[in-house]
Formats: C-alpha cells, sequence, structure tokens
C-alpha cells in the first residue's frame, strides 16, 4: 500500500467520518474508499482537488502527497487558499503572495518600492493618463483654432476681392 494511501485512512479517521461519510468528499463510494485503504486503488488527482475544496476541513494536501507538515492548514493558510482559489493563482504566482504578505513590513516596503519604480503607482499612472489627456485635447482645439483662422482668412479674402471687383 502506498504511503498516501495510508495518509488518507489516518486523514479519514482523523476527520472522524465513516468511509461513505468520507467518499462523499472525494467522490467515491464507501466501497472505493476501502479499496483505497486496502491499497487497492490509488489515490488520485481528483480526490486531492476534492479534498482542497472540501468546506468541512480544511486539509493540507502536501502533507497527504508527502507526509510533510501538518495534516491540516492553519486558519492563516486556509484564507491564502481561499485567495489563491479565488483569483486561479499559479503555484508561483501562490508563493510570491504567500511570501510578500508574511515578510517584515520594511521589506513589503522595499518590495512595492522596486514595483512601483517598475510599473509606476497608481497615482503616477492616473497622473500620467490625465496629461495624455489634457495633451490631446489641447492638440484638438489647436487644430479646430488653425481652422477656424483659415476659414475666416478665405472669408476675409474672398470680401477683399468682391470689394476690388466692385470698386
Amino acid at each position: 500500500m502506498d504511503a498516501i494511501n495510508k495518509r488518507l485512512t489516518e486523514l479519514r479517521k482523523a476527520c472522524r467520518k465513516n468511509q461513505a461519510d468520507f467518499g462523499k468528499a472525494i467522490g467515491l463510494a464507501r466501497s472505493g474508499v476501502a479499496a483505497i485503504e486496502a491499497g487497492q486503488r490509488k489515490v488520485t488527482e481528483k480526490h486531492l482537488t476534492m479534498l482542497s475544496n472540501w468546506n468541512e476541513y480544511n486539509v493540507n494536501i502536501d502533507w497527504l502527497r508527502t507526509g510533510e507538515g501538518e495534516m491540516f492548514l492553519s486558519e492563516e493558510t486556509n484564507i491564502l487558499e481561499a485567495i489563491r482559489k479565488e483569483y486561479h493563482l499559479t503555484d508561483r504566482q501562490f508563493k510570491f503572495v504567500s511570501t510578500f504578505l508574511r515578510m517584515p513590513e520594511k521589506e513589503k516596503d522595499i518590495v512595492f518600492n522596486f514595483l512601483s519604480s517598475v510599473f509606476g503607482s497608481d497615482e503616477e499612472t492616473a497622473e500620467i493618463k490625465i496629461q495624455q489627456e489634457l495633451d490631446k485635447y489641447r492638440e484638438e482645439l489647436e487644430e479646430r483654432q488653425a481652422k477656424k483662422l483659415s476659414a475666416s482668412d478665405n472669408i476675409r479674402e474672398t470680401v477683399n476681392t468682391e470689394n476690388r471687383k466692385g470698386a
């Protein structure tokens, strides 16, 4: 029997579930859970995914896979896992976010300042967009003014020409 099968049995017992009730959490009938516990069936990614989404317990899937860490995740980890699910973060993205959130404030400021220097802050971005819009509007006004002046010059020239003909 694989070690993961033993850990799954240990998890079921820690959750105080019989095989039928635990089977509902991983999408199996009682007989499927019994087969896993007897080593006749393998634990699949589908089972692990269902356990990671299980609302009743916050199961540490890494513990199930490797035996490392605690069987259940802490409340902090639970919150981070909820963020991971909601925003569909990849493993690398999740590691970045969780590492950033656990940093001391001074280190967070360093990372934030670096990212701001690379991407610009929201305020800077808004100011740049406003300035670009103003520049665009100014150019449009100047073009309109130039057209009006040009039209005025044409009218003046036509009037002067007509006055010369009439004189």
